[in-house]
């Protein structure tokens, strides 16, 4: 079989992998990497950042054959930020594009005979435009305009209103580009590649979901009176979701079930949260854990009200994998399945409520869910098979 050689650009560190596109192609690269492919990977990192990298090179050894790390210069990205409101360039895609990253990229690429150039998300796209003579990988992850879209619909700051007006169409014309001029483009699921086929004639976007790491059988008892959310909570759309359930959902559910706990995992809560859960004893904030999948399965099930999405929520598969029963918004659900035995939904305050206290009440239902979920996940969703696809493509472009 070929033997690759590809740079990988992101703008974060692939470890610590506990959110979206890190996690992801941590476990592309380390797939490709034991199939004996070169893999250098090169990230943009803060100060803090590179501090961890030099701290844990056992766990990037496992994923690349070289590392590369761009620190970010500051002044040069919000100058760049600045200067791009009289372009019609994205305000995240420059944030990245100054001098000193340029040139490291140029040399790095001209010192080696890398056969692909990957850019992880859009606002890479502009160093795989430095190397048309290169095979181009850009892997979306999920439609950003469908994202910021939804975001636009939900938020009531207005600066974010702002923000988001004019960066949508700067992502618009990035993501239907892209479309055209890279030799693979991959995407998480088929609706965020729908959403992006929709807007131009070229159809050769390639989907490539996110997988789960299928772990052991772990007997863990759980409390029948908690329900969890995870997610970083840094994040708008998990601020959003928890929010939003905390003052539409949460009351009714006291009234009725009054021992419940809502139980919210995840790094980065705000003080807002903290605030806005001040003295009520039916919810709990942890934090940032050791082991997520293990605090999620402490809980009868999980609840993922999100309204602002793209893609496939890997929390989900996550719960799903441990064999959790999961209670999903509409438009979350639907990219996994919206298969009743599997994945219950609820979108209006009265469909969350019924479904909750359903799930609560009937023991057999949570049951069923758990063994049908479990496999569900393992028969779709394994790393190996979404990475075993990954590497089919690039050796077929």
């Amino acid at each position: 079989m070929k033997k690759l050689k590809l740079l990988i650009i992101t703008t974060h560190p692939l470890i610590p992998r506990n959110w979206g596109y890190p996690n992801r192609f941590y476990y592309f690269l380390r797939f490709l990497k034991s199939k004996g492919h070169i893999v250098d990977l090169l990230s943009f990192c803060s100060s803090k950042e590179l501090l961890y990298l030099n701290k844990n090179k056992s766990e990037l050894n496992e994923i690349c054959s070289n590392f590369f790390s761009i620190y970010i210069n500051r002044k040069y990205a919000y100058l760049n930020c600045l200067k791009a409101c009289f372009t019609n360039h994205s305000f995240k895609a420059e944030y990245y594009n100054f001098p000193q990253a340029i040139k490291k990229i140029k040399k790095i690429v001209y010192q080696n005979d890398y056969e692909y150039i990957c850019g992880c998300m859009y606002s890479t796209s502009q160093f795989l435009d430095l190397f048309p003579q290169k095979k181009r990988w850009l892997d979306y992850c999920d439609s950003i305009y469908m994202l910021y879209k939804r975001r636009l619909k939900n938020t009531k700051n207005i600066l974010q209103k702002i923000f988001l007006m004019l960066e949508i169409k700067r992502v618009y014309n990035i993501e239907v580009n892209a479309s055209k001029k890279y030799d693979l483009l991959t995407i998480i699921s088929d609706i965020d590649k729908n959403e992006i086929s929709l807007r131009n004639d070229n159809n050769n976007i390639q989907v490539l979901p996110n997988g789960v790491e299928i772990p052991k059988d772990i007997s863990i008892e759980y409390n029948k009176n908690e329900i969890v959310y995870m997610g970083d909570m840094a994040y708008v759309q998990n601020q959003d979701a928890v929010e939003w359930f905390i003052k539409n959902i949460l009351p009714e559910l006291i009234l009725q079930k009054p021992d419940i706990i809502f139980k919210i995992v995840g790094k980065n809560p705000k003080m807002k949260l903290y605030d806005l859960c001040k003295g009520n004893k039916n919810i709990i904030i942890t934090g940032e854990v050791d082991d997520v999948r293990r605090e999620i399965m402490k809980s009868n099930f999980m609840v993922c009200p999100i309204r602002i999405s793209s893609g496939r929520q890997t929390k989900i598969l996550e719960s799903m994998s441990v064999g959790v029963p999961v209670i999903a918004s509409y438009s979350v659900a639907k990219p996994i399945t919206l298969d009743k035995n599997i994945l219950l939904t609820a979108d209006s305050v009265d469909e969350w409520i019924k479904q909750i206290i359903y799930l609560m009440d009937n023991k057999e239902k949570r049951r069923k869910l758990s063994v049908n979920s479990k496999k569900f996940a393992i028969d779709n969703f394994d790393w190996l098979q979404c990475s075993k696809r990954l590497e089919d493509l690039l050796l077929l472009n």
